[in-house]
């Protein structure tokens, strides 16, 4: 029996963990009324979906950015329960690969409850850049021991450098607009401040995040797990 339970205790160990990709949503509700979310990070290649890819603003004078991610509205959260314990492992931003996204000293700030990172964006860029078109880059920040909860928001403020004025911005954005009589909506990435008025737009992030079990609920299966076992050896 104690071989027994030791084996469950391994076996919900391994299992407890998990490793998920959260990304920016589309909230679709077709002519019926069914109302479906499918992931914006990428063309969802859906009838229902109009969807084009952009870089935001292109050539016109707008140097910055703030949006709020709402952990509970990606794609993928709802593999998350709302007592797990989560971490953030990464958070990335796709956007030009040009030195609009990283030049003259711009600045990015993320914020989620009492946990803040700044740093320049040339410092978390990857991705070829310097050139004249819309090649494509990511900004990914990496935190350390950053609790989150299904909950939780993550603010994110990209600005020009003090006393610069004439700094463009490009981010890989993508706009949506429904087709056959469907509606759409972005789910996850809310509070978009695009300066003005540019389309159904919004900035597009993946999560990856790790999760477990908050302690009560797995000691609870645990125990589950071993009055089974308990149960069976008897008969």
């Amino acid at each position: 029996m104690k071989k027994t339970i030791v084996t469950l205790i391994a076996l919900s160990g391994i299992s407890a963990a998990a490793d998920l990709t959260l990304t920016t949503g589309i909230q679709y509700t077709d002519s019926s009324g069914n109302t479906t979310l499918v992931s914006g990070y990428t063309n969802p290649n859906n009838a229902d979906i109009g969807y084009n890819t952009s870089y935001w603003p292109g050539s016109r004078n707008l140097s910055s950015l703030d949006f709020t991610i709402t952990l509970s509205g990606l794609y993928g959260a709802d593999a998350i329960q709302k007592t797990d314990e989560i971490t953030l492992n990464s958070l990335k931003i796709k956007v030009t690969g040009t030195g609009w996204c990283q030049d003259e000293g711009r600045t990015i700030t993320i914020t989620s409850g009492e946990n803040t990172y700044s740093c320049e964006l040339a410092d978390i860029f990857s991705g070829s850049g310097g050139g004249n078109g819309n090649t494509e880059g990511y900004l990914t920040f990496s935190p350390k021991d950053w609790a989150l909860t299904l909950d939780s928001t993550i603010s994110v403020s990209i600005k020009p450098a003090d006393g610069v004025t004439s700094a463009n911005l490009s981010v890989a954005t993508a706009d949506i607009y429904g087709q056959n009589n469907a509606t759409v909506a972005w789910s996850g990435v809310t509070n978009v401040d695009m300066t003005d008025s540019w389309g159904n737009e919004a900035p597009l992030v993946q999560l990856n995040v790790s999760t477990v079990p908050e302690p009560a609920t797995a000691t609870l299966s645990l125990l589950a797990l071993a009055g089974l076992a308990v149960r069976r050896r008897r008969k």
